[in-house]
Order: C-alpha cells, then structure tokens, then sequence
C-alpha cells in the first residue's frame, strides 16, 4: 500500500474538485495528548452499595478527571486527571461537600 503524501493529496482534490483544508502544528509537543496523574483519596463514610457511585459521579464531573474508581472495602477512590485543569484538593473538598470526608493520601 501507498503513503499518500500532501502534495498526492492535493493533487487528488485537484482532479476531483473537493476542497481540502489542512490543519498544521508547530510542533510535535502540540498534537500530544495532555499530561495526566494519578491519585488516591481516602473517603470516609461509604457504608452501602450506592455511596461510591455518588463519590465515582461527584469526581466525575470535574473539568480536568478523566477516571475515578472509586472501593467501599478500601475506602479509597483512585483518580485520574489533568493536572492542568483540577487539583487534588479540589477533588477532596467536592467529595467532601458532597457528604463523604476526604483527604488526599500520602
């Protein structure tokens, strides 16, 4: 199989009158994917079946995490998130607010 490269491209929108637009970055940095952390929060008060999926919504719907996952056995919530747009603290107080104590574990 051929490589179509920009200029077999334009050549092809050429012949065939399609419009073509191209989209260029500046440099590779920019087409990567935004950094991403982990952390654990330990979370009090989950005793039933449905308190972690109200911890698991609650971190869920922050700008900047992308996965909770969120043990009643454990007490944690693991979370995954762009450090650039939430911080830890942050996911702990809404936690928090939301009924269930957290802090951020070591």
């Amino acid at each position: 199989m051929k490589k179509l490269t920009i200029p077999g491209l334009m050549t092809l929108a050429t012949l065939f009158a399609i419009p073509v637009f191209l989209t260029l970055s500046a440099s590779p940095a920019a087409a990567q994917a935004p950094a991403t952390a982990t952390v654990v929060l330990h979370v009090d008060g989950m005793h039933c079946a449905t308190c972690p999926i109200t911890v698991r919504t609650v971190l869920r719907r922050l700008d900047g995490v992308s996965d909770a996952v969120v043990s009643t056995e454990s007490k944690t919530a693991r979370v995954t998130y762009d450090p650039a747009r939430v911080t830890p603290a942050r996911m702990a107080q809404a936690v928090t607010d939301a009924g269930y104590p957290a802090r951020v574990q070591p």
